[in-house]
C-alpha cells in the first residue's frame, strides 16, 4: 500500500529533479558619449532578456497600475533633478511668477529605493494628512487627485523647467510645464489605459512627448541599470538590479567553505524593490570583486522561486552582468473549489539533486502560520529513513540533509503542514 501510495506522489512532485543552473550575461552597454552604463535591461529568469532601452530618453514617469495610484518618478539617473518650489509650499497661486533665487539650497527629490510607488515628486508627503499624495490632494468624494504643488525640474539636456502636475481625473493625468520665463508653457496628458498592464507611462520634457519604454509587468521580473541609493545620504548613484512588483527576494549568505549551508537560516521573502541592489560587488580600485557566497532566492508573480548567483562585474569596461540562475521550484496550481482552500501553500527545493556524496539542502517555506510541520524522508520501499519536525512560521527556512550514508537511488522528501503534504524527489549518485 505504501509503494502505491509513494508512486502516485511522485506523479504529483512540484519539481523535477533535473533543475539546470544556467550563466547568462546581461550588459547595460559600454561608456558612450561620457555616459556610464547607458542602458535599462529588462529580464525574465525563464525568459531572459525582455528589453533594453537608454536611461536619458525620459524625465517622468506616471504610475498606471492599479485604480488609485499616482506614483510620479523623476529620472534622476539619467540626468534629471527636481526641487519642490518652497515660495508657496501646497500651493500654485506663484505659478505666474515662479523665481529660483536660492535654488542651490533646496532640496533635491529621489525616488524611493524601496517601492516604485513611491517617485520623487511624491515625496513631499505631508505625514498628518492621508490624502497627501505629495504632488496632489486626493478627494474622497470625487475620487480626483487635484494637483497642488510647484516644482522646478532640471530635464535630462540641462533645460530649466517649472512643473505643475494639475490633476488625475479618470485615470488621466494633466500637467503643465513651460521654462522659467513662462514662455513655451505647454499642457499635456498622460492615461493609464494607453500603458495598460506596464507599470509606468513616460514623458520627455525635452521633447513634448510620450512615451512606452518598458516591457508588459507580467513578461520580466528584474531590471539592470542605476538608480539612486537611500544607503548614503544624500543619495548616490550605484550600478545594480531592482526588482519587479510583485517580485520578492530572499538573500542568504552561504559559507563558501561548505557549499550549500547558510550562515543563517531564516530568510524572510522582501519587497524591497532593491532587494538584490548593487553591494554584491565591491570597487577594488582597478576592477570589482563579487561576493559569489551570496545567493538570492527570486520569487516570481506565480509563486516559482529561482535561484540568483552573481560571479561577475565588468563596471564601465563592458557594463557586464554575469550570474547563474537555477529554477529550484515550481509553484503547484492554484487550490481548486474541491481541495482545502485553506490549505497552506508549501515552497520546496532541494540542491544539489542529484547528490553525489554531499549533504542536499533542503529549502522551504510557508505562504502563512502553520500548526505543525514534519518532514519525512522516504525510500522507494515506503520505509521512513529520516523523520523531524520543522519550522512553522512564514520565512525561507533551510534544513540539511545528511546523504552520506544513504545508497545509490531515488527518495522521496515529504513535508506536511497542517494536513497539506508537498514532495519532492531527490537522487543520490
Amino acid at each position: 500500500m505504501k509503494q502505491v501510495l509513494l508512486t502516485a506522489l511522485l506523479g504529483i512532485t512540484a519539481l523535477s529533479g533535473n533543475a539546470q543552473s544556467v550563466t547568462d550575461t546581461v550588459s547595460v552597454g559600454t561608456n558612450a558619449g561620457g555616459v556610464s552604463y547607458p542602458n535599462n535591461v529588462w529580464y525574465s529568469l525563464p525568459n531572459d532578456e525582455q528589453g533594453s532601452v537608454s536611461k536619458k530618453n525620459w524625465d517622468l514617469a506616471f504610475q498606471v497600475y492599479g485604480g488609485y495610484t499616482a506614483s510620479i518618478m523623476a529620472n534622476n539617473i539619467g540626468g534629471t533633478t527636481v526641487w519642490l518650489y518652497p515660495k508657496d509650499a501646497a500651493t500654485t497661486t506663484s505659478w505666474a511668477a515662479v523665481d529660483t533665487n536660492g535654488l542651490s539650497t533646496w532640496s533635491k527629490l529621489y525616488n524611493s529605493d524601496i517601492t516604485w510607488g513611491d517617485g520623487a515628486l511624491s515625496r513631499n508627503v505631508d505625514v498628518t494628512n492621508a490624502n497627501d499624495l505629495g504632488w496632489g490632494l486626493y478627494d474622497m468624494n470625487t475620487h480626483y487627485v487635484m494637483g497642488d504643488s510647484i516644482y522646478i525640474v532640471k530635464t535630462v539636456s540641462g533645460t530649466y523647467k517649472k512643473l505643475w502636475i494639475k490633476s488625475l481625473i479618470s485615470s488621466v493625468y494633466t500637467f503643465t510645464f513651460a521654462n522659467l520665463d513662462g514662455t513655451a508653457e505647454t499642457t499635456d496628458t498622460v492615461g493609464k489605459a494607453t500603458y495598460a498592464g506596464q507599470n509606468f507611462g513616460y514623458y520627455s520634457l525635452d521633447n513634448s512627448a510620450a512615451l512606452s519604454r518598458e516591457p508588459l509587468t507580467a513578461n520580466w521580473d528584474i531590471v539592470f541599470g542605476q538608480y539612486y541609493s537611500s544607503a548614503y545620504n544624500p543619495p548616490y548613484a550605484v550600478t545594480g538590479v531592482l526588482q519587479n512588483n510583485g517580485v520578492k527576494v530572499a538573500k542568504a549568505v552561504i559559507d563558501p567553505s561548505t557549499v550549500g549551508n547558510y550562515v543563517d537560516t531564516n530568510h524572510t521573502f522582501a519587497t524591497s524593490i532593491s532587494t538584490i541592489g548593487f553591494d554584491w560587488k565591491t570597487f577594488n580600485g582597478q576592477t570589482y570583486d563579487v561576493n559569489d557566497s551570496v545567493v538570492y532566492f527570486v520569487k516570481r508573480m506565480n509563486n516559482d522561486i529561482w535561484k540568483v548567483v552573481f560571479t561577475g562585474f565588468g563596471g564601465s569596461t563592458d557594463g557586464n552582468f554575469i550570474f547563474t540562475k537555477e529554477k529550484i521550484f515550481t509553484a503547484p496550481p492554484a487550490p481548486t473549489a474541491v481541495g482545502n482552500v485553506n490549505a497552506p501553500q508549501t515552497s520546496l527545493a532541494l540542491y544539489p539533486n542529484p547528490s553525489r556524496g554531499q549533504n542536499v539542502t533542503l529549502v522551504y517555506s510557508f505562504d502563512k502560520q502553520v500548526a505543525g510541520a514534519k518532514l519525512n524522508l522516504f525510500d522507494l520501499n515506503g520505509r521512513v529513513i529520516l523523520s523531524d519536525n520543522l519550522q512553522t512560521s512564514t520565512g525561507l527556512y533551510q534544513y540539511v540533509l545528511p546523504t552520506q550514508s544513504l545508497s545509490a537511488g531515488m527518495y522521496v522528501i515529504s513535508v506536511e503542514a497542517d494536513g497539506a503534504r508537498t514532495q519532492q524527489k531527490l537522487i543520490v549518485q
